[in-house]
């Protein structure tokens, strides 16, 4: 008697089923540490686009507007530093542990990175010639110092 086995035995059926499992689950583990890999990475760029685009806004109305140097404070309160004008409006830096604000932007840091609260400072300096010199600094809390923010503006006192 000939006997014609073209078909898949059972075993062979869950073998086969068990290899393509097998190679499924090792794909997926493969993409999920390339993901994890890269966030950090992709933190890191968006904080930077972030911290940019604030600088460039107060940095623009400083230069536009012109820092009224007679009624500028020296201090944050309250996490918030408030920036007289020529013009008479005024605009607010408001800080906070994850987010900063400027007027009516606001610009989020990604975890596990955090605004120091305790270290906000506002320096006004002058020279010899009337010149005044602002720099306000908001550290953020890593390792790398240059991930701080740092606004510097050079102006002429006018009272």
């Amino acid at each position: 008697m000939n006997m014609n086995n073209k078909g898949l035995t059972l075993i062979e059926l869950l073998a086969t089923m068990l290899l393509i499992c097998s190679v499924t689950i090792l794909l997926i583990s493969i993409f999920n540490n390339i993901n994890n890999n890269t966030t950090p990475k992709t933190y890191a760029r968006k904080n930077e686009i972030n911290r940019l685009q604030f600088i460039k806004l107060v940095e623009d109305d400083l230069i536009n507007i012109g820092l009224d140097w007679c009624q500028m404070n020296d201090t944050f309160v309250n996490n918030t530093l408030t920036i007289p004008f020529i013009d008479g409006t005024k605009k607010k830096i408001s800080v906070s542990e994850n987010q900063i604000s400027y007027a009516e932007n606001q610009f989020s840091l990604s975890k596990p990175y955090k605004y120091d609260l305790n270290n906000l400072k506002v320096t006004i300096s002058s020279d010899d010639y009337e010149q005044k010199i602002l720099k306000i600094t908001i550290p953020i809390t890593t390792s790398n110092q240059i991930d701080d923010i740092e606004i510097v503006y050079l102006g002429v006192k006018k009272c």
